[in-house]
């Protein structure tokens, strides 16, 4: 009704929507942008708008590993749920449907007791793509390394598309370990190359102390 009341649809394709969800259980929003009635950012929009929450953009937003591994992969497909970062007492998520209270419920029962959800919002496919690549990727830096070990040395990460170049495990690496010095209240990072390791160094309240050799 919002949307027919904006002009972002009509009646007639507000009725054709609500028909086909009766067969196919879709949520109304995405049954919309199957239909062609709406795009995906004009929907993400109206969501976050409507709800009062913030846009979820997988591309500029880095996954924290210790969220990912609290909630299975096939949870977080059923309820449509992505954990993107934990804290003390929240938890940032990823939805398509935050009215769903049933599933965030659920979700949360996988956290610590007493920690608040915080929802993003994005479209179906969107979060289907991210939920994939989230948990398709090793995310914490010890698997990254591993990982880099079995990778071809002599790939330009310069040259890669786009897209590849935002899954390589390089930049994957740089990516968490600058997600980790930020939870750490790191005001630096010091990268020290020595002869045959490279030792990284935060500085958290003045103090240096060694993170990773």
């Amino acid at each position: 009704e919002q949307l027919v009341a904006m002009g972002l649809i009509t009646e007639d394709q507000l009725n054709v929507a609500l028909q086909e969800k009766k067969f196919s259980g879709k949520m109304l929003g995405a049954i919309l942008v199957e239909l062609g009635f709406i795009d995906e950012d004009t929907l993400t929009s109206f969501l976050a708008e409507s709800s009062g929450h913030e846009v979820f953009d997988p591309k500029a937003t880095i996954v924290d590993g210790q969220a990912l591994e609290k909630l299975p992969k096939e949870e977080a497909k059923k309820h449509q749920v992505l954990p993107v970062s934990i804290s003390d007492d929240e938890l940032v998520v990823a939805t398509a449907d935050p009215y769903n209270v049933v599933a965030l419920d659920r979700v949360r029962r996988y956290y610590q007791k007493g920690v608040t959800i915080k929802p993003l919002v994005t479209t179906p496919s969107v979060l289907a793509d991210a939920i994939d690549a989230a948990y398709g990727y090793a995310s914490s830096i010890e698997d990254i390394l591993k990982e880099l070990e079995d990778e071809n040395a002599s790939v330009d990460v310069t040259k890669l598309s786009e897209e590849d170049a935002y899954t390589h495990p390089i930049v994957r690496l740089v990516n968490t370990l600058l997600f980790d010095a930020v939870k750490m209240g790191a005001s630096d990072l010091h990268f020290e190359p020595e002869e045959n390791f490279l030792r990284l160094r935060y500085r958290v309240d003045g103090v240096l102390f060694t993170a990773h050799i």
